[in-house]
């Protein structure tokens, strides 16, 4: 092979390698935690019939007026039965079980679409690196939401209440929330990065490299996620998006490529 992506082993391995003059370039993914499919490598040709074969620990139970209650495991089943007019059966757990075949779905979205890259500017740079996370990256995972200014991105003065992030603080790294003791440095390794902001905890965590937006430049696509104290400890909200570097040094940016909508989790899951 000539040319590889690597993937984290917390989530996806990508091997690519480029056929010989003239032959479309083809490569072959290698699937690990948490896809939990039961077969190590796939094309992207063969993706579609992933998703049909990727099943969830948990199902989700539909109805549609007097026929029989159906039972969906994967993001595609769920569209089928919701197009031909099937409803959840709403559980406890009926919200939580969708959002994770969403975002397993999500993330088949983004390993059909990786490439080689062309160039890098991430070589040997980690996603948790401090100096180039800056607060714009995550703010609303980072600080709390003032409601009454629309959910607006604030944070707690004493003496003032909320008041809107400015210019300096989300261009601020989170090194330097760290060292000025705003935020707490729970863990960072490799992969994983752990953050407290009062009552959010935020966590991000590293799942592959690749070029994920066709522009040839190599992206990292991280979870990111926050949980709130007070509430149950297993439910957090998070998402799946892209960090890349334009320039040996810029700081992270965020590429917004797709709809960026939380989901809710149960983690463990």
């Amino acid at each position: 092979m000539k040319n590889i992506v690597t993937l984290t082993t917390l989530a996806l391995l990508l091997i690519a390698g480029c056929a010989s003059k003239g032959n479309k370039q083809a490569y072959t993914v290698q699937l690990v935690t948490p896809l939990q499919i039961k077969f190590s490598s796939v094309s992207p040709d063969e993706i579609g019939d992933i998703r049909i074969r990727d099943k969830s620990y948990s199902q989700i139970a539909m109805t549609k007026d007097r026929n029989p209650t159906i039972m969906v495991q994967n993001y595609r089943e769920y569209t089928k039965a919701f197009e031909n007019g099937y409803r959840i059966i709403h559980t406890p757990n009926s919200d939580t079980t969708l959002a994770y075949i969403k975002a397993r779905d999500r993330l088949l979205d983004y390993l059909e679409r990786a490439k080689p890259p062309e160039k890098s500017f991430i070589i040997n740079v980690e996603a948790t690196n401090l100096d180039l996370l800056t607060v714009r990256l995550f703010a609303p995972y980072l600080y709390p939401l003032d409601e009454d200014r629309h959910g607006v991105v604030s944070r707690w003065i004493i003496g003032e209440g909320l008041v809107p992030l400015d210019e300096k603080d989300l261009s601020s790294t989170f090194r330097h929330k760290i060292l000025a003791k705003e935020f707490r440095l729970e863990e960072v390794s490799r992969y994983r990065l752990d953050i407290v902001n009062g009552s959010k905890r935020f966590r991000l965590v590293e799942k592959a490299r690749a070029d994920f937006n066709g522009d040839g430049i190599e992206d990292i696509l991280v979870y990111a996620s926050y949980h709130v104290e007070g509430m149950p400890s297993s439910w957090r909200k998070y998402t799946y998006t892209l960090l890349t570097r334009t320039s040996p040094d810029s700081k992270f940016e965020r590429i917004h490529e797709q709809p960026d909508k939380e989901l809710i989790l149960w983690s463990g899951k």
